[in-house]
């Protein structure tokens, strides 16, 4: 776009916002050269970050022109509002939030917002867009004076040479010095299913990585994207500053013109050393008694909750084995018909699939109870919904697993594990730490 065309958008902008009598947002785009997202994210300035890695996109995002945070009960409905009226109305590029909602409804990591400074890479090419909120009476001057001055922040790394960060990571340690209350919260769910309290629930396990200097996250975004390439990566800056980064194998849901693709994932192995050995774990895998169960759980939940959505689901005939560096998982892909997606279908989505039965448990509000009683540690997004959407329909939100915390020196890992009747302690601790080894691994802990 030229200069003209972006003083003609400031112009109608303004223009739109007092008819409206109320805020839009005015997306302006450039078409850039390629550039390595990671290395562009790493010179802008450190402000409510953003990375996304999908097949199709891959988003890169900091600052925040609009946003907002919240919790309880309405989460949903109050962000569902809140997207509306960023995206509803605007001029230019199609508008992109971002964000995340926390694992537990009553806490206050639930946020969403709208990046001020946004690489978009897609099939297409590669763009910058700048997205500011335009309020009623402003000056189309100094909105395009406003503009510009954003792209021209978002255009300096584009020369920069080199990828700092792919050094070196630094030495470090682990403390885990929660495996003692892991073990009496698995004994406490165990006795809860023997006594038909519950028929699975999903324990979080934790651990600490303390680091001889400050976590540099594109290093470990980087490392995470070599090892899991088919995984959804993703950093996301909370509103207390701490940086939610991972791999996660597992879509929530994504929905784009014409279909709606949700990941039923349950059920875990290890990968063996040569083939003849991982297929034999596949075969083990695939034929168990007790991870077939716990899968089929899974499937019918995700399915139950999009039928009351108003979607008929289809869901695979048989499990398929999903192999990934460290782990190999039973997979179900479930894909619906989506004539004419909307901004409402994402939070119904959203309210009616957190958490499925993969993260959660069953029964759903059993299962949160004994968490929210037993858990030691709150989980933030950690198996939560995190992702992006647009004004056009489309979005993807991961589960937030594989995942872990960063600040400046420490890092909280986060696994978890399904336990059901058949479950033995001793391997769900093993299967625990084989998820585990996926940020173990990005962060250049010794195993």
């Amino acid at each position: 776009m030229a200069d003209e065309s972006l003083g003609a958008l400031a112009a109608a902008a303004c223009q739109r916002a007092v008819q409206l009598g109320q805020p839009i947002v005015l997306c302006y785009s450039e078409k850039v050269s390629p550039v390595a997202p990671l290395a562009w994210l790493c010179y802008q300035p450190r402000d409510r970050l953003f990375y996304w890695r999908q097949a199709d996109v891959t988003l890169t995002g900091t600052g925040a022109s609009a946003s907002w945070q919240g919790g309880g009960d309405g989460r949903f409905p109050q962000a569902a509002a809140f997207a509306a009226a960023a995206v509803t109305h605007f001029v230019g590029e199609v508008p992109i939030l971002v964000g995340g909602f926390a694992f537990a409804e009553d806490s206050s990591q639930n946020c969403l917002w709208l990046p001020q400074r946004l690489l978009r890479q897609t099939a297409d090419g590669v763009r910058l867009q700048v997205q500011c909120q335009i309020l009623p009476g402003m000056d189309a001057t100094s909105v395009a004076a406003l503009v510009a001055q954003q792209m021209a922040i978002a255009q300096k790394p584009l020369s920069s040479a080199g990828e700092p960060f792919l050094g070196a990571m630094p030495s470090c340690r682990v403390d885990d010095r929660q495996q003692v209350l892991w073990q009496e919260t698995m004994h406490r769910a165990l006795m809860a299913i023997q006594k038909g309290t519950l028929k699975k629930v999903v324990l979080a396990r934790t651990l600490e990585v303390f680091a001889s200097a400050p976590w540099q996250p594109w290093a470990v975004l980087a490392r995470l994207q070599r090892q899991f390439p088919n995984c959804l990566i993703f950093l996301l800056e909370s509103p207390d500053g701490r940086l939610f980064l991972g791999a996660s194998p597992e879509r929530l849901f994504q929905m784009e013109p014409g279909w709606l693709t949700c990941d039923a994932i349950a059920g875990s192995m290890e990968r063996g050393q040569d083939f003849t050995a991982d297929q034999r774990l596949a075969d083990a895998l695939w034929h168990s008694a007790k991870e077939r169960h716990e899968h089929a759980l899974v499937v019918q939940s995700i399915c139950d909750r999009l039928g009351l959505c108003g979607f008929l689901p289809q869901p695979g005939d048989l499990p398929q084995v999903l192999k990934l560096a460290n782990v190999q998982h039973l997979y179900t892909p479930i894909r619906a018909q989506l004539p004419r997606p909307s901004l409402g279908q994402v939070f119904a989505l959203l309210q009616s699939l957190h958490p499925t039965a993969a993260v959660g448990g069953e029964p759903r509000q059993e299962a949160l109870d004994f968490l929210a009683a037993w858990e030691p540690r709150d989980r933030g997004w950690y198996a939560a919904p995190v992702g992006w959407l647009d004004g056009a329909g489309r979005a993807t939100f991961a589960v937030g697993i594989r995942s872990a915390y960063l600040v400046g020196d420490r890092a909280e890992l986060f696994a978890g594990a399904g336990i059901v009747a058949a479950s033995r302690p001793e391997d769900e601790t093993a299967e625990t730490q084989l998820k585990f080894s996926a940020m173990l691994d990005a962060l250049g802990v010794p195993q």
